[in-house]
């Protein structure tokens, strides 16, 4: 019997993807800008954007091809403004 110090590494481990092409895009879905009053009373505005980021990942020698999207929201105070 030989010792576990001499086997080798399972042969029905799965084999990573090699990536032929991947491709990084990201989508604006919405924009719009919002006013706000800070707790002093001073209005501020934001700028509020949707998007989402899509990563596609392509092994042409196995015919794989992964997609992943996912939403993502950004939300930017653009200034301070006196009215």
């Amino acid at each position: 019997m030989p010792s576990s110090s001499q086997q080798g590494p399972p042969s029905s481990l799965p084999v990573p993807p090699q990536a032929d092409d991947v491709q990084i895009a990201k989508e604006l879905v919405s924009s719009l800008d919002m006013l706000a009053t800070l707790p002093t009373g001073e209005p501020v505005r934001f700028q509020y954007q949707r998007w989402v980021d899509k990563v596609t990942l392509t092994d042409r020698s196995r015919g794989l091809v992964v997609e992943e999207r996912a939403p993502r929201v950004e939300v930017v105070a653009v200034r301070l403004e006196t009215y």
